[in-house]
């Protein structure tokens, strides 16, 4: 509520108070002191408002209904002109020949890299590239009792791999990739994230609906051995361990710690947002949101500074799903309907990217310092020079 004293204009007509006075009964010492900007307006009916005692006479009781509109539309505007300027970019398309769904990519070396997908509830799906990610070609994956899509992979000192998908699919292999070994999974759960703790132990995060999430671990070669195995009430769409104690997990309104291997999770400050993806380097973390939210911590997730509210409706709705980082200052992230951002201090400031494609971006990954991947719907895979 306004406590300041309201004067009743009619557009275009005649003023009244509140008293019903009309405006030849109003002193001019009153008329004159409604000599301020317009500012603060409240909508009475469509042919009128109320508005503070402050704004010329002259000015409102004699604008039409179409003049309230263009001041609207000049506020739009002035919105959208602090946009943050675009960038560009060498754009290469590498693409796979059948429209599959294209959900995470990871690259071991400068030379070979791996992207996991497929239909989900049909078919897994490895592509490799021995040339920078310059062309792609399937990997023979052995038979399965399960034939589901994958939808993450992590490494361990560029030679073991692992990767997950729906009703708990795994596939790792020990000699970078050159080999495949199958397993099943006996939660047959909803796997969406993983990240290896140590050489023989990685952890597992998924979830269901946004309020059923859970982490359990497993050796590194997908046997069933669980030693910890843990429910939350949110859905987990990541996980990534950045030593064999400390450990990060974010979902669905929350990013949790762990520093002891991942036997206890705590919460941290992050929130507001469906967290989608992290990426780490040493003690400095960016997060990213389905909102558009990116948050940034230099103390290991002690706090977290926001950097872009997606839930300030002034901003353009950005659909964040992945994010990595170069080790050296670069921070790559992507979404939907192509999009792509850039930091290249550390976290701190971004520029988005000129848009190249309309498809959906689910996975991101360094080639090497100035060079990254992505893929997303469609069998769309794109390599990026900055």
């Amino acid at each position: 509520m306004l406590n300041r004293p309201f004067v009743h204009i009619e557009a275009g007509v005649r003023v009244r108070d509140r008293s019903g006075k009309p405006a030849t009964a109003l002193a001019s010492e009153d008329l004159k002191r409604i000599a301020r900007p317009l500012s603060r307006t409240k909508s009475l009916n469509q042919n009128s408002i109320f508005i503070a005692k402050g704004a010329p006479p002259k000015l409102i009781a004699h604008l039409p209904r179409c003049s309230y509109l263009f001041l609207l539309l000049t506020i739009m505007v002035s919105f959208s002109a602090c946009r943050k300027k675009m960038t560009t970019a060498e754009v290469q398309e590498t693409s796979y020949s059948e429209p599959m769904e294209l959900n995470d990519v990871l690259f071991i070396n400068e030379q070979r890299g791996f992207i996991v997908g497929g239909e989900r509830y049909q078919s897994p799906l490895i592509l490799q590239t021995e040339d920078g990610g310059a062309h792609w070609s399937p990997v023979s994956l052995p038979a399965g009792d399960v034939q589901k899509a994958l939808y993450d992979m992590d490494v361990y000192e560029g030679s073991k791999l692992c990767c997950i998908g729906y009703n708990g699919v795994c596939y790792s292999s020990s000699d970078s990739g050159h080999q495949w070994q199958y397993a099943q999974h006996g939660s047959w759960a909803e796997f969406q994230a993983i990240s290896f703790r140590d050489a023989d132990t990685v952890f597992i995060a998924g979830g269901l609906g946004f309020k059923e999430g859970f982490v359990e671990s497993m050796a590194s070669d997908g046997r069933n051995d669980q030693v910890v195995n843990e429910k939350r009430n949110f859905e987990i769409s990541d996980i990534e361990f950045v030593s064999p104690t400390t450990g990060y997990l974010c979902g669905y309104g929350a990013l949790m710690k762990t520093t002891d291997g991942g036997h206890v999770w705590t919460f941290t400050t992050a929130k507001n947002d469906y967290f989608k993806a992290m990426a780490w380097t040493d003690h400095i973390g960016v997060v990213v949101g389905y909102e558009g939210s990116i948050e940034r911590s230099s103390n290991a997730g002690e706090s977290w500074k926001v950097l872009r509210n997606g839930n300030d409706f002034t901003k353009k709705k950005v659909r964040f799903r992945d994010i990595c980082t170069n080790h050296k200052g670069g921070f790559v992230a992507v979404g939907d309907k192509g999009a792509v951002w850039l930091s290249e201090d550390e976290g701190n400031t971004w520029v988005e990217l000129k848009s190249f494609t309309k498809e959906d971006l689910h996975g991101v990954s360094f080639v090497n310092q100035h060079t990254f991947v992505v893929c997303g719907k469609n069998g769309r895979i794109f390599k990026i020079g900055i």
